[in-house]
């Protein structure tokens, strides 16, 4: 999964701003997830044209970057995500973000980026979402 992650300054009005110029160029936005913190903020977002999406946002000199994160599911219970993330660091692989995307049927889909995606891919194969 592509997401795209967006560095932005704390002010009124920024999301609605970024959420028109996507939607002014017809880009849909598929999933959003804002932190913040008193000077500075990140939007992460998911996108059905994540290319263009990219180049728009950074020839609006927004500092947006762009990310692969692998859809995980695991058991949604104590312990579960921990178990995960234990076999990330033993392999000595930094976790960029980690979004809960949804529950469903007892499980839980996160997304998970990495610093060595293809790396972490192997070691989760028993959790990587297909596709």
């Amino acid at each position: 999964m592509k997401q795209i992650s967006i560095t932005v300054a704390q002010r009124q009005g920024v999301l609605a701003d970024l959420a028109q110029l996507l939607g002014e160029n017809g880009i849909n936005i598929e999933s959003i997830d804002v932190e913040g913190s008193v000077q500075h903020g990140v939007v992460t977002i998911t996108v059905d044209r994540h290319a263009e999406a990219l180049r728009i946002l950074q020839e609006n000199f927004y500092n947006a970057v762009a990310d692969n994160a692998l859809l995980i599911r695991i058991r949604d219970e104590p312990g579960s995500l921990a178990k995960v993330l234990q076999r990330l660091r033993k392999a000595n692989i930094d976790i960029r973000s980690l979004r809960l995307i949804r529950q469903e049927n007892g499980d839980v889909i996160d997304a998970v980026a990495c610093s060595k995606t293809e790396e972490a891919r192997l070691i989760l194969a028993d959790v990587v979402v297909p596709g």
